[in-house]
């Protein structure tokens, strides 16, 4: 029993071993894309701040010529400071970002490659929702993981169980007495043997080994049941991360479209008279906004995939050479 349960522990640390490298592809995959995201969110706020500094140029301007009021110079100094502090605030998410790299890879990040405006997201396949929660429940590696843990501990009440039966044990000997005054008087003997051994009473020593060891069998169940509901859970989390995440990208897509229009239109609507500057400041800010959301939205569901597959403990590095694939120079 003891050498079964040494393979078991074999088995044991080796998806150990299994889980660790998928928890690394994660963190080095979300790492990746949180710079890639704070990239994007830099480069919107920055176009924001453009915005902003030529609308509030053209505000004094035209206030200096009695076109506007001094409320629209006001407006434009206060959605520039604001895109100023989003600015300074992006930046230092983005050095964050890169050295959340750093600390997992040990190097410095050069320039990095990042996804195209076009990239086209694949829906999880098989596309059924049940099939993936009935894979999670029984191929998860936190599952394997309990499982062996749970054989573990049922062998080891079996050896505590064992400890009340009789050993039998083969007994040699030899020996040899010699005077040492006198050196032909030598005696010579040999011996074998069985020895059978009963264990009557230890002072309880077993019987309480033997009852901690069953406890912590019933733990071990308990928490293989909660490793399989969270499996259940991670596995549902990740595909709506997956399904819900494409269709918000597909809505941001649109909206960010919609909002290119809206800007333009205030924007010619402003010079022509028939808009105000905050229509315009407003305009601007809503597509700076859509713009982050799409890029939040469009990593989080790439990242959801990958989460996905390593809740049924299948994630590779043949999958990340997938992704890789996607990227741009």
């Amino acid at each position: 029993m003891q050498f079964q349960q040494g393979e078991l522990h074999r088995v044991h640390a080796q998806i150990e071993f299994e889980r660790a490298e998928q928890d690394l592809l994660l963190r080095v995959v979300q790492a990746y894309f949180e710079i890639l995201n704070a990239t994007d969110v830099l480069e919107a706020v920055r176009d924001l701040r453009t915005v902003d500094t030529e609308q509030l140029a053209s505000a004094k301007k035209m206030f200096e010529i009695g076109n506007v009021s001094i409320i629209d110079v006001h407006e434009a100094q206060a959605s520039f400071d604001r895109s100023t502090a989003q600015f300074i605030k992006a930046s230092s998410d983005l050095d964050l970002a890169q050295f959340a790299l750093v600390r997992i890879t040990g190097q410095n990040p050069s320039a990095l490659k990042g996804f195209h405006d076009s990239v086209a997201l694949s829906p999880p396949q098989p596309f059924e929702l049940a099939t993936w929660v009935a894979a999670a429940r029984r191929d998860n590696l936190g599952v394997q993981t309990q499982e062996l843990l749970l054989d573990i501990a049922g062998s080891e009440v079996h050896i505590r169980k064992a400890e009340h039966f009789p050993t039998v044990d083969l007994v040699i000997g030899q020996n040899m007495q010699q005077n040492p005054n006198a050196n032909i008087n030598r005696t010579d003997s040999s011996s074998i043997g069985l020895r059978l051994n009963i264990p009557l009473y230890s002072g309880g020593k077993i019987g309480s080994a033997t009852r901690q060891a069953m406890a912590m069998q019933e733990k071990t169940e308990f928490e293989l049941e909660d490793a399989r509901r969270a499996a259940v859970f991670a596995a549902r989390q990740a595909w709506s991360g997956v399904v819900d995440g494409m269709a918000q990208v597909n809505a941001l897509e649109a909206a960010k479209s919609s909002a290119h229009s809206a800007l333009a239109s205030n924007t010619i609507g402003y010079k022509v008279g028939m808009r105000v500057g905050i229509d315009v400041l407003e305009a601007q800010g809503k597509l700076s906004d859509i713009i982050q959301q799409l890029s939040r939205a469009r990593y989080d569901t790439l990242l959801a995939q990958l989460q996905l597959k390593a809740t049924v403990g299948a994630l590779s590095e043949a999958d990340i050479i997938e992704v890789n694939a996607l990227l741009s120079g």
